[in-house]
């Protein structure tokens, strides 16, 4: 396959989580220019926390390990040994035949991964941004 001639231009529109990931993404790749498009003004905290799933984690090793590595740098998780790879914990939210209101009835677990969460703005604006560039 020959190099093209003059660089392809990609538009990602939105300059969230996934905006971003794409972009470092397509950064190792000399002859696309990328361009992110964002409605906002500027980063702000609102506040918002994000739970990352198994999947995700590995699509950003498969993006940029850096990325990941931002990620687990400020990422928190179960502190309970017994709970690393739960993923979540199932309760009754009522009384039924076969549990109480509110007592545990199932774990749904994700080997090596885990719950783990993050705030959105530690995410986006303090690491990823640094990341591409």
């Amino acid at each position: 396959m020959s190099k093209p001639d003059k660089k392809i231009s990609i538009a990602i529109c939105g300059g969230g989580i996934s905006g971003l990931s794409l972009a470092i993404g397509l950064l190792r790749y000399p002859h696309l220019s990328v361009h992110i498009y964002e409605s906002a003004p500027a980063f702000a905290e609102i506040g918002a926390g994000i739970s990352i799933g198994p999947n995700a984690m590995r699509a950003m090793r498969l993006i940029n390990p850096s990325i990941l590595r931002g990620y687990d740098r400020h990422r928190t998780e179960n502190e309970s040994t017994e709970k690393k790879d739960a993923w979540f914990d199932f309760r009754w939210g009522m009384g039924t035949r076969s549990g109480k209101a509110g007592e545990w009835f199932h774990s749904t677990i994700a080997k090596g991964t885990g719950h783990s969460s993050i705030h959105r703005v530690s995410f986006e604006s303090r690491f990823m941004i640094g990341i591409g560039s």
